[in-house]
C-alpha cells in the first residue's frame, strides 16, 4: 500500500505558515539543540521559508556527514503516533540535485540506546524550495510511498529495520559522500497532529485525494467486470488480431495480423525448432554464433549491421515485449498486528464470498484486489480474470507474459511465456547474503532440483515457453549499478568460519601465488603468516590493500560466475535441451560475472531501471558476454495517480510516464544485443 501526501512547491515566495513548529530557527540558541557531526551550522536570513531565519547547513566532504535531531533536545515529544508528519522545508541554492538520507532511530532502553534505525533517501531534485514529509505510520510500515513524500523530490527508497513511532529516539539529516562542500538550507520544522485514521476506503484505495477512474461504488466494478469479460471473449475469439506489437526488420514493418502462433514475424523465415532459440541476422541471413569482435558482431561498426532475434517454434524472428508480475497475491496487506484496522474504512469478512480476500494471503493481511474482483466477476473470479489479463496485454501491443506471474494466464497458451525456477522444499547454501555458495556440494544439489522442478511443472514440451530465470538480483558487487567493484572476495575473506566458498577462495590465492605467502604479502603489501589464518579468521584488509589485491579479487569473481553460471546451466539442460536459459537478472553486474553468463545462459538478463539504457555500458558488456540480452524488469512510476509510491524511476504524470516508456524502448531497440524488455508492474 503506497500513499502519498500532499506536497506543494514554490520556488518564488516563501512556505505557507508552519503548524506547531518545534525548531524555527529564529534564536541563536536553536543551535546548541542539534549536533552537527562533519558538518557546519549558521542561523542565517537569505533563505527563510517563514519568519526571518532558516538553518545554514554545509555538508563538509567526507564521509556521513551529518545533522543529527535528538529527542529531549531538537524536540520533546519522542511518541510521534498521534502525528500525521514531521515536516520539513528545505531550499538547495544549487541547480544540481542533493542526495539527501534521512535516519530514524527508536529506543525504549532505559540507557537511550538505540534499538532499531530506518533509511530513506529524500533526494532534492533541484535548486529552489522543498517541502519534505514523514509519516511516523510509514517508520512502522516501511513503506517507501507512505513513509516519505513532497515536493521537488526524487526517487525515494527505504531499508533498515522497523521502526516504533513511539520511541523515536532521534533522526538525522546526512550525505553517504562529500566529495566538496554542499550547502543546503532548513527551516520550520513541526508536527501535524491529525490523527492517521481510515487512509483506505472499501475498495483499497487512497482516501485523502480523488483521481480519474476511482471507483466510489460497488455498481462501478460490477458493470466494469461484465463488460471486460464480453470484450475479451469478442477480442480473443478474432485469430487475427492475436499479437499487435510494432514490428520492424530491415525497415519493413509486418502488420498487426501477419504473425505466426506464436507472434513471430514472417517477413523473415528461419529454421523452425518447434521451441523458442536465439539467432544472430545480418541482412536476412542467420549466423549462429557471431565473434564480437568481427565486423558483423560489433554492435557499433560501420558494416552490415545485424541483430539479434528470439526466433519461435515456427521458425521467425520475436521481440519479446512483456509484463512481469501478474499477479494477485503482492496486494496482500501487511498484517504484524491489529494496528493496521485503524487504516482502514472496511475489512473484507473471513466469511461469505470476500473469504477469498484473504486465502492464501502471504502477510496475514486481507486483499483488496481479489475482494474487487469478487464485486466484478463473482466468488469464482479466477477464469474472468485471467482472460480479460490476456486481452489487456494484447490490446496494449504485449506479446509475452514475463516472470513471476500466474499460471492462470500463462497457461492459457495465448502469449509466450518466460518462468522462474526454484528448488522448492531444498535448502541452498549461501556464500554471503545474497549470493549462494556456488562452491559448497549442496549447492549442486539444489540446482538439480531446479531440473526436477522443470518435469514436475511438465516445462520441457511446452512449446509457449521462452525459457527459465533461476535467482534474481544476486548480490555480486558492493553497490548496485557498479560494474568494476570486485569486493565479493573482500566479503569473503571477512566470513569467520571455513566456508567452501572461502575455502575456494584460499585456494585460488595459492594457485596464483605458487603457495608462497610472501608473494602475496609483496603484492598485497600485508603481513600474513601463512595462509592459513586468512581461511580460519575474519580478515578485513585496508582500502590500499585492497586496490593491490584487486586483480585476484577480480579473478575470485571470474571463478564464482563461471562455477555459478555453470552449475545452474547443466541442471537445465539435463532435464531440459530445449528451452532457454535467461540467466539470473543481473541488478549489480560486475565485468567478471556478466562474462561468465554470456558463456552459460542462452539469453543474459538485467533489470535496468533508468531513463534509458546506457549504449556505452551494454556494448561494453557485449563484447563480454557476445550473447543476446533481455531486460527482465524495468519501469515508471508516475506521482498523480495509481501506485503513489513512483518505484524506482519516477515522473509526475501518466503523460511523462508515457513518453518516457517510449523513449525508453526507442533506445533499446537501438541496441541490437537486445531481444526484449519486460515491464515489471509497480
Amino acid at each position: 500500500m503506497a500513499v502519498l501526501l500532499s506536497a506543494r512547491a514554490d520556488s518564488t515566495t516563501n512556505a505557507a505558515a508552519p503548524n506547531e513548529v518545534f525548531l524555527d530557527f529564529e534564536q541563536e540558541s536553536d543551535l546548541a539543540r542539534l549536533e552537527a557531526r562533519g558538518c557546519r551550522i549558521e542561523i542565517d536570513s537569505t533563505h527563510p521559508s517563514h519568519g526571518q531565519h532558516s538553518l545554514k547547513v554545509t555538508f563538509l566532504p567526507g564521509a556521513y556527514p551529518t545533522l543529527v535531531f535528538k529527542a529531549g533536545k531538537a524536540y520533546l515529544n519522542a511518541d510521534w503516533r498521534n502525528y500525521y508528519a514531521l515536516d520539513v522545508d528545505l531550499y538547495n541554492p544549487e541547480a544540481s540535485g542533493v542526495p539527501i538520507l534521512w535516519q530514524f532511530m527508536d529506543s525504549d532502553q532505559a540507557d537511550g540506546a538505540a534499538k532499531g534505525g530506518r533509511t530513506i533517501t529524500g533526494p532534492l531534485r533541484h535548486a529552489g524550495w522543498s517541502n519534505l514529509q514523514v509519516t511516523p505510520l510509514g517508520l512502522e510500515l516501511g513503506v517507501a510511498g507512505l513513509l516519505l513524500s513532497g515536493s521537488n523530490l526524487g526517487r525515494v527508497l527505504t531499508w533498515g529495520h522497523e521502526v516504533d513511532p513511539a520511541h523515536i529516539l532521534r533522526f538525522q539529516m546526512l550525505l553517504e559522500h562529500a566529495d566538496r562542500p554542499v550547502t543546503i538550507y532548513i527551516d520550520n520544522l513541526r508536527f501535524s497532529s491529525k490523527q492517521q485514521s481510515q487512509l483506505v476506503d472499501r475498495f483499497g484505495q487512497y482516501t485523502r485525494r480523488n483521481w480519474k477512474g476511482k471507483i466510489h461504488h460497488e455498481d462501478e466494478l460490477a458493470t466494469a467486470g461484465k463488460k471486460e469479460a464480453g470484450a475479451a471473449r469478442a477480442f480473443l475469439a478474432d485469430s487475427t488480431s492475436r499479437i499487435n506489437p510494432l514490428f520492424q526488420e530491415a525497415g519493413v514493418q509486418a502488420r498487426f495480423n501477419n504473425r505466426d502462433t506464436y507472434g513471430g514475424s514472417p517477413v523473415l523465415s528461419s529454421e523452425a525448432t518447434g521451441f523458442f532459440r536465439t539467432a544472430w541476422v545480418v541482412d536476412g541471413r542467420e549466423i549462429r554464433y557471431p565473434n564480437p569482435e568481427s565486423e558483423n558482431g560489433q554492435p557499433d561498426t560501420g558494416g552490415p549491421k545485424g541483430r539479434w532475434w528470439l526466433v519461435t517454434p515456427e521458425g521467425h524472428p520475436f521481440f519479446s515485449l512483456g509484463i512481469t508480475g501478474i499477479v494477485m497475491g503482492d496486494q496482500d496487506l501487511f498484517w504484524k498486528d491489529d494496528r493496521r484496522k485503524a487504516l482502514l474504512e472496511w475489512m473484507p469478512p473471513h466469511d461469505g464470498p470476500f473469504s477469498r480476500a484473504w486465502a492464501g494471503s502471504w502477510t496475514g493481511g486481507p486483499n483488496f484486489y481479489k475482494a474487487n474482483l469478487v464485486r466484478k466477476y463473482d466468488e469464482e473470479f479466477l477464469e474472468p480474470w485471467a482472460e480479460v489479463t490476456i486481452h489487456r496485454l494484447i490490446a496494449w501491443g504485449f506479446n509475452t507474459i514475463g516472470g513471476w506471474s500466474d499460471g492462470a494466464v500463462s497457461g492459457k497458451h495465448r502469449l509466450p511465456y518466460a518462468t522462474f525456477l526454484t528448488a522448492s522444499g531444498t535448502s541452498r547454501p549461501e556464500l554471503i547474503p545474497g549470493l549462494p555458495d556456488m562452491f559448497d556440494p549442496r549447492f549442486a544439489a539444489w540446482s538439480d532440483a531446479l531440473g526436477k522442478e522443470i518435469i514436475k511443472r511438465g516445462c520441457q514440451t511446452d512449446r509457449w515457453l521462452l525459457g527459465y530465470f533461476v535467482d534474481n538480483e544476486l548480490f555480486w558487487a558492493g553497490d548496485w549499478g557498479r560494474d568494476d567493484d570486485p569486493v565479493l572476495a573482500q566479503k569473503v575473506l571477512a566470513l569467520p568460519s571455513k566456508s567452501p566458498g572461502k575455502q575456494a577462495l584460499i585456494n585460488l590465492l595459492q594457485e596464483r601465488f605458487g603457495s608462497d605467502i610472501a608473494k602475496l604479502n609483496q603484492a598485497w603489501q600485508t603481513d600474513f603468516p601463512s595462509f592459513d589464518p586468512m581461511l580460519s579468521q575474519p580478515v578485513t584488509l585496508k582500502t590500499e590493500n585492497q586496490k593491490r589485491a584487486r586483480a585476484d579479487f577480480s579473478a575470485f569473481i571470474t571463478l564464482a560466475a563461471d562455477t555459478y553460471f555453470r552449475t545452474v546451466r547443466n541442471a537445465i539442460r539435463k532435464y531440459d535441451p530445449h528451452h532457454l536459459y535467461l540467466g539470473s537478472r543481473f541488478a549489480q553486474a560486475p565485468r567478471e560475472a556478466v562474462a561468465a553468463a554470456g558463456k552459460y545462459c542462452d539469453v543474459v538478463s538485467f533489470n535496468i531501471y533508468a531513463d534509458q539504457p546506457s549504449r556505452e555500458r551494454f556494448n561494453a558488456f557485449y563484447r563480454l558476454a557476445s550473447a543476446p540480452f533481455l531486460v527482465g524488469e524495468w519501469s515508471f512510476g508516475a506521482r498523480d495517480r495509481g501506485m503513489l509510491d513512483a518505484g524506482a524511476v519516477a515522473v509526475d504524470t501518466q503523460e511523462d510516464r508515457g513518453r518516457a516508456y517510449a523513449h525508453y524502448l526507442d533506445a533499446l531497440a537501438g541496441l541490437p544485443y537486445f531481444v526484449g524488455c519486460h515491464w515489471f508492474l509497480i
